[in-house]
Protein backbone atom coordinates (compact mmCIF):
# COMPACT_ATOMS: atom_id res chain seq x y z
CA UNK A 1 0.00 0.00 0.00
CA UNK A 2 3.03 2.27 -0.10
CA UNK A 3 2.43 4.01 -3.41
CA UNK A 4 -1.61 4.39 -2.75
CA UNK A 5 -0.68 6.06 0.48
CA UNK A 6 1.72 7.93 -0.98
CA UNK A 7 -0.97 9.21 -3.51
CA UNK A 8 -3.02 10.10 -0.80
CA UNK A 9 -1.23 12.24 1.67
CA UNK A 10 1.51 13.88 -1.19
CA UNK A 11 -0.62 14.20 -4.76
CA UNK A 12 -4.44 14.55 -4.17
CA UNK A 13 -7.95 12.90 -3.86
CA UNK A 14 -8.28 13.33 -7.97
CA UNK A 15 -5.30 11.54 -8.95
CA UNK A 16 -5.72 9.20 -5.55
CA UNK A 17 -9.32 7.50 -7.15
CA UNK A 18 -7.16 7.59 -10.79
CA UNK A 19 -4.34 5.84 -9.48
CA UNK A 20 -6.76 3.30 -7.73
CA UNK A 21 -9.02 2.32 -10.67
CA UNK A 22 -5.24 2.29 -12.83
CA UNK A 23 -3.93 -0.18 -10.21
CA UNK A 24 -6.14 -2.57 -10.57
CA UNK A 25 -5.73 -2.63 -14.36
CA UNK A 26 -2.14 -2.98 -14.09
CA UNK A 27 -0.85 -4.09 -11.12
CA UNK A 28 -3.18 -6.83 -9.03
CA UNK A 29 -1.38 -8.70 -6.42
CA UNK A 30 -1.57 -12.65 -6.80
CA UNK A 31 -3.27 -13.92 -3.33
CA UNK A 32 0.19 -16.19 -3.51
CA UNK A 33 2.58 -12.88 -3.41
CA UNK A 34 3.57 -10.83 -0.83
CA UNK A 35 3.12 -7.05 -1.98
CA UNK A 36 5.70 -5.85 0.69
CA UNK A 37 8.83 -6.92 -0.90
CA UNK A 38 10.64 -6.90 -4.34
CA UNK A 39 11.32 -10.26 -5.78
CA UNK A 40 15.24 -11.83 -5.08
CA UNK A 41 17.96 -9.82 -5.95
CA UNK A 42 21.64 -10.73 -5.96
CA UNK A 43 23.26 -11.91 -2.73
CA UNK A 44 24.33 -8.69 -0.55
CA UNK A 45 27.92 -9.75 -0.54
CA UNK A 46 27.52 -9.45 -4.65
CA UNK A 47 26.30 -6.11 -4.61
CA UNK A 48 28.92 -5.11 -2.60
CA UNK A 49 31.13 -5.74 -4.92
CA UNK A 50 29.95 -2.96 -7.42
CA UNK A 51 32.77 -0.57 -7.10
CA UNK A 52 32.13 3.20 -7.76
CA UNK A 53 35.68 3.83 -7.93
CA UNK A 54 35.02 2.14 -11.43
CA UNK A 55 32.98 5.58 -12.11
CA UNK A 56 36.03 8.29 -11.77
CA UNK A 57 35.44 9.99 -15.12
CA UNK A 58 31.71 9.64 -15.74
CA UNK A 59 29.75 12.02 -17.25
CA UNK A 60 26.02 11.91 -18.38
CA UNK A 61 24.73 14.16 -21.19
CA UNK A 62 20.75 14.95 -19.57
CA UNK A 63 20.45 17.23 -22.47
CA UNK A 64 20.96 14.51 -25.19
CA UNK A 65 18.43 11.30 -26.06
CA UNK A 66 21.40 9.32 -27.43
CA UNK A 67 24.24 7.79 -25.78
CA UNK A 68 27.08 9.00 -27.69
CA UNK A 69 27.67 12.26 -25.63
CA UNK A 70 27.59 10.24 -21.98
CA UNK A 71 30.06 7.75 -20.57
CA UNK A 72 27.64 5.22 -19.71
CA UNK A 73 29.06 1.33 -19.70
CA UNK A 74 28.33 -1.57 -18.22
CA UNK A 75 30.42 -2.23 -15.47
CA UNK A 76 28.71 -5.31 -14.07
CA UNK A 77 25.77 -7.70 -14.60
CA UNK A 78 25.10 -9.89 -11.41
CA UNK A 79 22.12 -12.54 -12.22
CA UNK A 80 20.28 -13.11 -9.05
CA UNK A 81 17.05 -15.66 -8.42
CA UNK A 82 15.58 -17.53 -11.88
CA UNK A 83 12.55 -18.63 -10.87
CA UNK A 84 10.29 -21.13 -13.18
CA UNK A 85 6.54 -20.87 -13.05
CA UNK A 86 3.87 -22.77 -15.38
CA UNK A 87 4.18 -20.68 -18.21
CA UNK A 88 7.05 -18.62 -17.76
CA UNK A 89 10.23 -18.59 -15.90
CA UNK A 90 11.78 -15.19 -14.56
CA UNK A 91 14.98 -13.97 -13.83
CA UNK A 92 16.42 -10.92 -12.01
CA UNK A 93 19.56 -8.93 -13.11
CA UNK A 94 21.37 -5.68 -11.53
CA UNK A 95 22.77 -3.78 -13.87
CA UNK A 96 25.18 -0.58 -12.91
CA UNK A 97 26.38 2.22 -16.07
CA UNK A 98 26.06 4.66 -13.73
CA UNK A 99 27.46 5.72 -9.79
CA UNK A 100 25.13 4.73 -6.94
CA UNK A 101 22.22 3.88 -9.00
CA UNK A 102 21.93 -0.15 -9.59
CA UNK A 103 18.94 -1.10 -11.71
CA UNK A 104 17.11 -4.35 -10.79
CA UNK A 105 16.08 -5.99 -14.07
CA UNK A 106 13.04 -8.73 -13.90
CA UNK A 107 12.89 -10.80 -17.05
CA UNK A 108 10.13 -13.11 -17.65
CA UNK A 109 10.52 -15.28 -20.82
CA UNK A 110 7.81 -17.78 -21.89
CA UNK A 111 8.18 -21.85 -21.99
CA UNK A 112 7.86 -23.44 -25.47
CA UNK A 113 8.13 -20.26 -27.16
CA UNK A 114 11.72 -20.20 -29.78
CA UNK A 115 13.09 -16.78 -29.42
CA UNK A 116 10.40 -14.62 -28.27
CA UNK A 117 9.88 -11.05 -29.17
CA UNK A 118 10.57 -8.84 -26.48
CA UNK A 119 7.91 -6.11 -24.56
CA UNK A 120 9.77 -3.41 -22.30
CA UNK A 121 7.18 -2.08 -19.36
CA UNK A 122 8.44 1.07 -18.40
CA UNK A 123 5.97 2.70 -15.40
CA UNK A 124 6.23 5.91 -14.89
CA UNK A 125 5.91 8.33 -11.68
CA UNK A 126 4.91 7.76 -8.87
CA UNK A 127 6.10 4.17 -9.00
CA UNK A 128 4.16 1.01 -7.60
CA UNK A 129 6.55 -1.86 -6.44
CA UNK A 130 3.71 -4.17 -6.55
CA UNK A 131 3.54 -5.77 -9.70
CA UNK A 132 7.44 -6.83 -9.82
CA UNK A 133 6.52 -9.37 -7.49
CA UNK A 134 3.12 -10.58 -8.62
CA UNK A 135 3.20 -13.80 -10.55
CA UNK A 136 -0.31 -12.87 -12.51
CA UNK A 137 1.10 -9.90 -13.82
CA UNK A 138 3.82 -11.62 -15.39
CA UNK A 139 1.83 -14.04 -16.90
CA UNK A 140 -0.25 -11.76 -18.42
CA UNK A 141 2.26 -9.65 -20.19
CA UNK A 142 4.26 -13.12 -21.18
CA UNK A 143 0.75 -14.91 -22.42
CA UNK A 144 0.91 -15.56 -26.03
CA UNK A 145 4.23 -16.27 -26.18
CA UNK A 146 6.62 -12.45 -25.86
CA UNK A 147 9.19 -11.83 -23.79
CA UNK A 148 8.47 -9.35 -20.80
CA UNK A 149 11.66 -7.04 -19.44
CA UNK A 150 10.98 -4.42 -16.58
CA UNK A 151 12.78 -2.20 -14.24
CA UNK A 152 11.96 0.62 -11.82
CA UNK A 153 12.41 4.08 -13.36
CA UNK A 154 15.23 6.66 -12.04
CA UNK A 155 14.48 8.89 -8.92
CA UNK A 156 11.50 7.04 -8.03
CA UNK A 157 11.31 3.67 -5.40
CA UNK A 158 14.70 1.67 -4.78
CA UNK A 159 16.10 4.11 -7.07
CA UNK A 160 15.69 7.13 -4.72
CA UNK A 161 17.72 7.00 -1.59
CA UNK A 162 21.73 8.33 -0.32
CA UNK A 163 23.79 9.67 -0.76
CA UNK A 164 21.24 11.59 -3.27
CA UNK A 165 20.28 15.06 -1.04
CA UNK A 166 16.45 14.61 0.59
CA UNK A 167 15.03 17.49 -0.94
CA UNK A 168 15.44 16.15 -4.36
CA UNK A 169 12.80 13.73 -5.75
CA UNK A 170 11.45 12.74 -9.48
CA UNK A 171 9.95 15.84 -10.45
CA UNK A 172 12.68 18.49 -8.86
CA UNK A 173 15.38 16.38 -11.28
CA UNK A 174 12.76 15.61 -13.82
CA UNK A 175 15.48 16.42 -16.66
CA UNK A 176 17.32 13.73 -15.35
CA UNK A 177 14.60 11.91 -14.28
CA UNK A 178 13.52 11.68 -18.33
CA UNK A 179 17.02 11.50 -19.84
CA UNK A 180 18.28 8.65 -17.21
CA UNK A 181 15.18 6.93 -18.46
CA UNK A 182 16.20 7.38 -21.62
CA UNK A 183 19.35 6.22 -21.64
CA UNK A 184 18.27 3.42 -19.42
CA UNK A 185 16.47 1.54 -22.28
CA UNK A 186 19.06 1.99 -24.47
CA UNK A 187 21.27 0.58 -22.47
CA UNK A 188 19.47 -2.14 -21.39
CA UNK A 189 18.64 -3.24 -25.11
CA UNK A 190 22.79 -3.04 -25.45
CA UNK A 191 22.61 -5.48 -22.56
CA UNK A 192 20.31 -7.87 -23.82
CA UNK A 193 22.05 -8.46 -26.99
CA UNK A 194 25.11 -9.37 -25.36
CA UNK A 195 23.17 -12.23 -23.96
CA UNK A 196 23.07 -14.64 -26.45
CA UNK A 197 22.09 -17.45 -24.21
CA UNK A 198 18.44 -15.98 -23.59
CA UNK A 199 17.73 -16.38 -27.84
CA UNK A 200 15.25 -13.45 -27.82
CA UNK A 201 14.31 -11.99 -30.79
CA UNK A 202 15.69 -8.13 -30.27
CA UNK A 203 14.82 -7.53 -33.80
CA UNK A 204 11.39 -7.22 -32.60
CA UNK A 205 11.44 -4.55 -30.20
CA UNK A 206 8.37 -2.94 -28.05
CA UNK A 207 7.58 -0.68 -25.47
CA UNK A 208 4.37 -0.49 -22.81
CA UNK A 209 4.75 2.75 -21.07
CA UNK A 210 2.73 5.06 -19.42
CA UNK A 211 3.09 8.22 -17.66
CA UNK A 212 6.78 9.99 -18.01
CA UNK A 213 7.79 6.13 -18.76
CA UNK A 214 5.69 6.90 -21.79
CA UNK A 215 7.78 10.22 -22.44
CA UNK A 216 11.35 8.65 -22.26
CA UNK A 217 9.81 5.97 -24.91
CA UNK A 218 9.31 8.27 -27.16
CA UNK A 219 12.29 9.54 -26.60
CA UNK A 220 14.39 6.87 -27.00
CA UNK A 221 12.07 5.34 -29.83
CA UNK A 222 13.58 8.85 -31.88
CA UNK A 223 17.11 7.46 -31.50
CA UNK A 224 16.90 3.97 -31.17
CA UNK A 225 15.48 1.99 -34.69
CA UNK A 226 15.98 -1.46 -32.81
CA UNK A 227 12.25 -0.09 -31.26
CA UNK A 228 10.03 -0.77 -33.69
CA UNK A 229 6.49 -0.31 -31.78
CA UNK A 230 5.03 1.80 -28.40
CA UNK A 231 1.96 1.55 -26.96
CA UNK A 232 1.80 4.84 -24.56
CA UNK A 233 -0.76 5.69 -22.22
CA UNK A 234 -1.10 9.43 -21.13
CA UNK A 235 2.52 10.41 -21.98
CA UNK A 236 4.24 13.45 -20.13
CA UNK A 237 5.15 16.25 -22.32
CA UNK A 238 4.78 19.83 -23.88
CA UNK A 239 6.46 21.45 -20.93
CA UNK A 240 5.30 24.94 -20.87
CA UNK A 241 1.77 23.93 -20.92
CA UNK A 242 2.77 20.52 -18.20
CA UNK A 243 4.49 22.23 -15.60
CA UNK A 244 2.33 25.04 -14.70
CA UNK A 245 -0.79 22.78 -14.79
CA UNK A 246 -0.25 19.79 -13.83
CA UNK A 247 -1.40 18.24 -10.24
CA UNK A 248 1.70 16.85 -9.58
CA UNK A 249 3.31 19.94 -8.45
CA UNK A 250 0.99 20.71 -6.03
CA UNK A 251 1.85 18.27 -3.95
CA UNK A 252 5.70 17.65 -4.64
CA UNK A 253 8.19 19.45 -3.24
CA UNK A 254 9.85 21.58 -6.68
CA UNK A 255 10.31 24.96 -6.56
CA UNK A 256 12.41 24.90 -9.41
CA UNK A 257 10.05 22.96 -11.82
CA UNK A 258 8.24 26.50 -13.22
CA UNK A 259 11.26 28.62 -13.68
CA UNK A 260 12.58 29.43 -17.07
CA UNK A 261 15.65 27.58 -16.52
CA UNK A 262 13.76 24.22 -15.46
CA UNK A 263 11.83 25.29 -18.95
CA UNK A 264 14.93 25.55 -20.59
CA UNK A 265 16.75 22.28 -19.44
CA UNK A 266 13.83 20.36 -20.40
CA UNK A 267 13.45 21.20 -23.83
CA UNK A 268 15.57 18.93 -25.44
CA UNK A 269 13.24 16.01 -23.85
CA UNK A 270 9.74 17.55 -24.89
CA UNK A 271 8.21 14.90 -26.59
CA UNK A 272 6.41 17.35 -28.69
CA UNK A 273 9.82 18.00 -30.59
CA UNK A 274 10.62 14.53 -30.84
CA UNK A 275 6.77 12.40 -31.78
CA UNK A 276 6.83 14.33 -35.67
CA UNK A 277 9.97 12.89 -36.35
CA UNK A 278 9.50 8.81 -35.29
CA UNK A 279 10.05 6.35 -38.13
CA UNK A 280 9.04 3.98 -35.00
CA UNK A 281 6.70 1.59 -37.73
CA UNK A 282 3.82 1.14 -35.02
CA UNK A 283 3.06 3.86 -32.32
CA UNK A 284 -0.84 3.84 -30.05
CA UNK A 285 -1.00 6.97 -27.70
CA UNK A 286 -4.06 6.55 -25.62
CA UNK A 287 -5.58 9.16 -23.20
CA UNK A 288 -8.04 10.30 -21.25
CA UNK A 289 -8.65 13.33 -19.41
CA UNK A 290 -8.56 15.42 -16.10
CA UNK A 291 -5.85 12.27 -14.92
CA UNK A 292 -4.05 14.15 -12.42
CA UNK A 293 -0.94 14.14 -14.38
CA UNK A 294 -1.29 15.63 -17.63
CA UNK A 295 -2.98 18.50 -18.22
CA UNK A 296 -5.45 18.52 -21.29
CA UNK A 297 -3.96 21.00 -23.20
CA UNK A 298 -0.96 19.75 -22.91
CA UNK A 299 -2.80 16.47 -24.08
CA UNK A 300 -4.30 18.24 -26.74
CA UNK A 301 -0.76 19.32 -28.04
CA UNK A 302 0.74 16.01 -28.03
CA UNK A 303 -2.26 14.70 -30.49
CA UNK A 304 -1.47 17.47 -32.59
CA UNK A 305 2.12 16.63 -33.52
CA UNK A 306 1.28 12.93 -33.50
CA UNK A 307 2.34 11.07 -36.56
CA UNK A 308 -0.57 9.86 -38.66
CA UNK A 309 0.12 6.72 -39.14
CA UNK A 310 -0.21 6.64 -35.32
CA UNK A 311 -3.34 4.73 -33.60
CA UNK A 312 -4.56 7.64 -31.70
CA UNK A 313 -7.06 6.47 -28.96
CA UNK A 314 -9.39 9.16 -26.92
CA UNK A 315 -11.49 8.29 -23.88
CA UNK A 316 -13.74 10.15 -22.20
CA UNK A 317 -13.00 9.25 -18.95
CA UNK A 318 -10.60 6.57 -16.98
CA UNK A 319 -14.02 4.73 -16.31
CA UNK A 320 -14.39 3.95 -20.15
CA UNK A 321 -10.39 2.99 -20.47
CA UNK A 322 -10.73 0.66 -17.76
CA UNK A 323 -13.44 -1.38 -19.88
CA UNK A 324 -11.22 -1.49 -22.95
CA UNK A 325 -8.19 -2.44 -20.79
CA UNK A 326 -8.75 -5.29 -18.18
CA UNK A 327 -8.10 -8.89 -17.83
CA UNK A 328 -4.69 -7.91 -19.52
CA UNK A 329 -6.29 -6.91 -22.72
CA UNK A 330 -4.11 -3.64 -22.10
CA UNK A 331 -0.61 -5.26 -23.37
CA UNK A 332 -2.57 -6.84 -26.63
CA UNK A 333 -1.90 -4.07 -28.86
CA UNK A 334 1.96 -3.89 -28.14
CA UNK A 335 2.09 -7.59 -28.83
CA UNK A 336 0.32 -8.01 -31.47
CA UNK A 337 2.32 -5.31 -33.20
CA UNK A 338 5.25 -7.47 -33.05
CA UNK A 339 3.54 -10.84 -34.20
CA UNK A 340 2.37 -8.76 -36.98
CA UNK A 341 5.73 -7.79 -37.99
CA UNK A 342 7.21 -10.59 -37.81
CA UNK A 343 4.42 -12.85 -39.90
CA UNK A 344 4.60 -10.06 -42.25
CA UNK A 345 8.57 -10.86 -42.63
CA UNK A 346 8.03 -14.47 -42.50
CA UNK A 347 9.26 -15.94 -45.80
CA UNK A 348 5.91 -17.24 -47.69
CA UNK A 349 5.28 -20.45 -48.90
CA UNK A 350 5.18 -21.95 -52.41
CA UNK A 351 1.25 -22.20 -51.82
CA UNK A 352 1.25 -18.04 -50.67
CA UNK A 353 4.22 -17.08 -53.71
CA UNK A 354 2.64 -15.15 -56.74
CA UNK A 355 3.08 -17.86 -59.53
CA UNK A 356 6.45 -17.28 -61.26
CA UNK A 357 6.69 -15.03 -64.66
CA UNK A 358 7.40 -17.03 -67.46
CA UNK A 359 10.78 -17.17 -68.43
CA UNK A 360 11.17 -15.34 -72.07
CA UNK A 361 11.79 -17.51 -75.47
Amino acid sequence: MVMLEFVRNYVGPRFFIGSVLLLSIFAAVSPAQNPSQLPSAPSAAAIAGFAEKDFVDFHEDWTSIKLDSSTLQLKEALVGDHLTFSSFTRESIRLKWRPSDPIDLYLAIPKDVEKPPLVIYLYGFPTDLRRYNDEGWYSRITSGGVAAAAFVPPLAGPRLHAPRPMNQNYLSQLPESIASLTHDIQMLINYLSSRKDLNLDLNHIGIFATGSGATAAILAAATDTRIIAIDLLNPWGDWPDWMPKSELLGFVDCNMCNKPESLESLAPLDPVKWLPTLKTPYVRIRHFPNNGQTPNMAQDKIESVTPKSADLVKFDSIVEFNRSASGGRTFDWVKGALKFEIEAQAPKSAAQKPPAKDSPH
